[in-house]
């Protein structure tokens, strides 16, 4: 009788054995052989909107004209206006060094490829104001400068928060919410230097195309 048990205890435990085995070969997918949830979610949240590309791509552009405006300042007859406009290039330059970083991702590249942006931001100051502006000196140069960076600013400003609520990418997110941190933090610093300056000058229209 214990002799007729022994071989079915065997075969119990060699069935067992391949059970187990079987089910650690198949870890990290479901029984159809699909990809788990943790792996779905992983790569949707790598994914870039066209809304994020085309922010991206475009503030390329809109930093490099910021510090081509910063770097005029040397002309103002304010010591204030010129270290805000310090502040101003150093942003720019961390928020350009995190936009390359991020269009160099595949997904970023691929969607350019598919979609090219335009290259600038609607509202930015363009190449013709900066001409002008390079013609002025002293008080009337302080107060032109204000004015086109508070709109420059302005229109980053604006396009972050178009980003933020319709892109995809956490990382470009933080980006955009970077931008609008420092840009009205710029918006509020010549605010302030225009009142204590008086009247300002009208606000222009943005003056053909950079």
């Amino acid at each position: 009788m214990a002799r007729s048990v022994l071989p079915r205890i065997r075969l119990l435990c060699w069935g067992f054995a391949l059970v187990v085995l079987a089910s650690a070969c198949t870890g990290g997918q479901s029984e159809t052989g699909a990809p788990d949830a943790v792996g779905e979610q992983q790569t949707s949240a790598d994914a870039f909107a066209a809304a994020d590309v085309n922010f991206l791509a475009n503030m390329v552009g809109h930093l490099q004209r910021s510090n081509e405006l910063a770097d005029l300042a040397p002309r103002a007859a304010s010591p204030e206006l010129l270290q805000l406009a310090d502040q101003v290039k150093t942003a720019a330059d961390q928020q350009a060094q995190q936009v390359r970083r991020l269009l160099d991702e595949p997904e970023a590249r691929d969607a350019i490829e598919g979609a090219p942006p335009d290259g600038q931001l609607p509202g930015g100051a363009t190449d013709v104001e900066l001409q002008a502006l390079d013609d002025l000196r002293g008080e009337q140069f302080d107060r032109r400068f204000a004015d086109l960076m508070t709109r420059h600013q302005q229109a980053a400003v604006d396009a972050s928060e178009r980003t933020i609520e319709a892109g995809d990418s956490p990382e470009v997110a933080d980006v955009a919410t970077q931008v609008i941190d420092t840009g009205q933090d710029a918006i509020g610093q010549m605010g302030a230097l225009q009142q204590q300056w008086g009247t300002p000058l009208a606000p222009v229209a943005p003056e053909g195309l950079g």
